[in-house]
C-alpha cells in the first residue's frame, strides 16, 4: 500500500456511512417492520451483516493487490443478508400464515389483487377491494389534525386504497404473468417476487456501467444497501421497479439502443407517477441545435415517439374502459379532489401544515399543484436550461433528481421512500460515466 494511499478505501467509507446508520442508530430497518418480520429474526440478519460488514472493511485495509473481487463476494453476502433473506423471510411467514393480508405492504397486496381481476376480465380501476385481503390489512393513517380535540369522520381508520388503486397501469400489468403462472401451479403469489427481480436488474446494470472498481462497488453500496430502499422493499412497496426502469432507459441511451431506451422509459412512466416527471429531461435530449429546424423537429418526434406509444398502448385501454374510475384512482386519489382523497401527510409542506395547524385537519383542499406550479415551474426551466449547455443523459438525470427534492416537497403527500427514490436517481447521476468513458462489457 502506498503512502499516499488510504488505508480504507472509498466504498469501505460508503459502506459505513450507508449500513451502520440503518441497522444500529435510527432503527429504520427495524422500526419499519415492526408489522413485516419479527424483531428475533431481523436481528439475526443484522448481526449477520455486521460480521459481514467488519470483514469486507478489514479486507480493503489488510488486502495487497486488487481485492476488488472479494470485496464484492463479501458486499453480495450482504446484500443477501440485509436485502434478500428478510425479503424471502416474510414472503415464507405469509405462506405459512396463511393470511395474505400478513407480512406485507398494501402497495404489493393490492398490485396482487389488482392482477386477479385483470385476468378475470374485471377493470380493477373500477371496482372495491373491501372484501379481498387488502380489507384485513392493518391500516393506520395518518394524523387528522392537530386540534386533539377535532372530531375524526367516522371512516378514518379505514384504508382508502381499498377504493382506489395508485398504480399505473404497467405496476399491474408487469406483475400479470407472474400471477398466472405462480396462481395456476401454487395457488400463492407475491408481489415481491417482481420486485427482488427489479432490484437484481438495477444492480446488474449499475456493475455494467461504472468502469472504476471503487466508484462501482461504491455506487453498488449506494444503491444495494440504501437504507430509504432496502427498508421498503423487504415489505414491498414498489420504488425498486421504477427505478430499475427508469436505470435501464438511461443505460440502453448510454448504449445508443435509443429506441429500446424510449420503450423503457414508456414503461417507467405508466408504472408510477413520480417517473413521469422526467420526460421534459429526456425529451430534451432529443433536440439538437445543429440540424435544421425542419429536421430538428422531425427528430424530436422521432425521439420522443416510442415513449408516447408505448404509454399509449398502457394506459388507453383503461382509460377507455372507464375513464371516470381511472381519472379517480390516478390522479383524483393523489389531488384531493374526491372525498376519499389520500390525507395531507408526510414530510413535506402539506404534512406540515397539518402539524403546526395551518389547516383544520388533513382532508380539506391544498393549493399542491398551484404551489408546485409556482416553485417547480421556474426551477424546471432553469434545470433545463443547465441540460442544454450539456444535453447528456448524466446532466438529465440529475436535473431530474433536483427537480424532484423541489417539486414532491410540495405534493399532498411525501413520504420518506420518495426521499430514497430520490437519493439512488442522484447517486447515479453523480457516478455516471464521463461523456466519452466507455462502459463495461455487458459480457463481464
Amino acid at each position: 500500500m502506498s503512502r499516499t494511499q488510504s488505508p480504507i478505501p472509498l466504498d469501505a467509507l460508503v459502506l459505513l456511512a450507508v449500513f451502520f446508520p440503518m441497522t444500529f442508530l435510527r432503527g429504520v430497518y427495524v422500526a419499519s417492520h415492526e408489522f413485516v418480520l419479527p424483531f428475533q429474526t431481523l436481528l439475526i440478519f443484522r448481526t449477520l451483516a455486521y460480521i459481514l460488514a467488519v470483514i469486507y472493511l478489514l479486507i480493503g485495509f489488510l488486502g495487497r493487490g486488487d481485492t476488488t473481487g472479494a470485496r464484492l463476494v463479501v458486499l453480495s453476502l450482504l446484500i443477501a443478508s440485509i436485502v434478500i433473506a428478510p425479503t424471502l423471510t416474510a414472503m415464507g411467514l405469509r405462506v405459512i400464515s396463511g393470511d395474505p393480508s400478513r407480512y406485507v405492504h398494501d402497495n404489493p397486496l393490492q398490485v396482487e389483487e389488482a392482477t386477479k381481476f385483470l385476468l378475470r376480465g374485471i377493470n380493477p380501476y373500477a371496482v372495491d377491494y373491501t372484501d379481498t385481503p387488502m380489507g384485513r390489512w392493518p391500516y393506520t393513517g395518518p394524523a387528522f389534525s392537530s386540534d386533539p380535540n377535532a372530531q375524526r369522520p367516522a371512516n378514518w381508520d379505514v384504508n382508502p386504497a381499498l377504493f382506489h388503486v395508485v398504480s399505473l397501469p404497467f405496476g399491474i400489468l408487469a406483475y400479470v404473468p407472474f400471477q398466472a403462472v405462480f396462481g395456476a401451479l401454487f395457488h400463492w403469489s407475491d408481489a415481491r417476487i417482481l420486485y427482488l427481480l427489479a432490484y437484481v436488474m438495477a444492480l446488474w446494470l449499475i456493475n455494467q456501467l461504472v468502469e472504476d472498481p471503487v466508484r462501482r462497488l461504491s455506487l453498488l453500496i449506494i444503491v444495494g444497501l440504501n437504507p430509504l430502499l432496502v427498508s421498503f422493499l423487504v415489505e414491498g412497496r414498489n420504488d425498486i421497479l421504477v427505478f430499475s426502469l427508469l436505470l435501464a432507459a438511461a443505460y440502453a441511451w448510454q448504449r445508443g439502443r435509443l429506441d429500446l431506451s424510449g420503450v423503457l422509459l414508456g414503461l417507467a412512466v405508466t408504472t408510477k407517477h413520480i417517473a413521469i416527471l422526467f420526460l421534459p429531461f429526456y425529451f430534451l435530449l432529443g433536440w439538437s441545435d445543429s440540424l435544421p429546424w425542419r429536421t430538428r423537429l422531425m427528430a424530436l418526434g422521432r425521439h420522443i415517439a416510442p415513449t408516447l406509444l408505448t404509454a399509449a398502448v398502457l394506459v388507453l385501454p383503461f382509460l377507455a374502459w372507464d375513464p371516470a374510475a381511472f381519472y379517480d384512482d390516478v390522479f383524483g386519489y393523489l389531488s384531493g379532489a374526491l372525498p376519499t382523497s389520500y390525507p395531507m401527510s408526510g414530510i413535506g409542506l402539506a404534512g406540515n401544515a397539518v402539524f403546526w395547524g395551518w389547516v383544520p385537519n388533513s382532508t380539506v383542499p391544498f393549493p399542491s399543484v398551484l404551489l408546485q406550479a409556482i416553485f417547480g415551474g421556474p426551477l424546471l426551466l432553469v434545470l433545463l436550461w443547465r441540460q442544454w449547455q450539456s444535453n447528456t443523459i448524466r446532466v438529465a438525470l440529475a436535473a431530474y433528481g433536483l427537480f424532484l427534492l423541489v417539486y414532491m416537497w410540495f405534493a399532498r403527500f411525501y413520504f420518506d421512500n420518495y426521499v430514497g427514490y430520490i437519493v439512488l436517481v442522484l447517486s447515479v447521476a453523480a457516478f455516471w460515466p464521463a461523456d466519452g468513458e466507455r462502459l463495461r462489457p455487458e459480457a463481464e
